[in-house]
């Protein structure tokens, strides 16, 4: 296979979303065709390719890129991953990569570094999706649809409080078979209002899992008999 050939399959592999393989098969090849493999490749794949790559060819092809090739590449990384990279970095360079930053990014980074090393603030994104439990499902779906090439992830998505208090998680699974009209707050169970009374509780999860299609109307009788039964032993344990 020639060089143009194994640099249209790394290509075609990137296209695919197998980064890891592509990052695999690219520490095969030497340092400047890495680079430029990287360099020709769209910004989002080059930095999904260079995260999976050892911090050694790392820091030879950043060296090897321009310092604009270097800017957009660092820039197209998550933060998270984007402070680990700097991390490991010799000073020098490090400083410039941090330089190179937008200012946002820069300060989402920088955010990052301030947490000690291995702990689990260095490994958060600050670019996540956060919904208020006032929203309407098909409200939250828009969200998710106008904002979520800009985060890492909507699989899990963080339901707050007013006061930026966590409230709980929402999955998107649950938001896409749901009525467009439910509220998120039906899809946290154990909201603050119901405290530690266990028969509030219940009710909530039940309401919730109505919300979502759980539960049917034909599954009332199993229910009723099943909480009853439940009262049951807790009245017996509190004798």
């Amino acid at each position: 296979m020639t060089k143009s050939d194994e640099l249209q399959q790394l290509r075609r592999q990137a296209e695919q979303q197998h980064f890891y393989q592509v990052a695999v098969d690219l520490a095969k090849l030497p340092p400047a065709e890495q680079a430029e493999f990287l360099g020709q490749l769209p910004e989002a794949q080059a930095a999904a390719v260079f995260k999976f790559m050892d911090t050694a060819y790392q820091e030879e092809i950043l060296h090897r890129l321009t310092r604009q090739e270097v800017s957009r590449l660092v820039e197209a990384l998550d933060p998270d991953d984007r402070a680990r990279l700097v991390e490991q970095m010799p000073v020098s360079l490090a400083r410039n990569l941090l330089s190179g930053l937008s200012p946002a990014e820069r300060r989402m980074t920088s955010e990052l570094l301030g947490y000690p090393p291995e702990s689990a603030g260095r490994y958060m994104t600050p670019e996540f999706l956060a919904l208020t439990p006032a929203l309407k499902v098909s409200e939250a779906l828009g969200e998710v649809r106008r904002r979520g090439k800009t985060v890492e992830t909507v699989y899990d998505l963080p339901v707050i409080a007013d006061d930026g208090g966590f409230l709980g998680m929402v999955h998107l699974r649950d938001l896409v078979v749901s009525d467009a009209v439910v509220t998120l707050a039906l899809f946290i169970p154990l909201l603050i209002d119901t405290g530690g009374n266990s028969g509030a509780q219940s009710a909530t999860i039940m309401v919730r899992a109505m919300s979502v299609g759980e539960v049917q109307p034909s599954d009332f009788l199993r229910i009723l008999f099943r909480e009853a039964a439940v009262g049951l032993l807790f009245g017996a344990c509190w004798r």
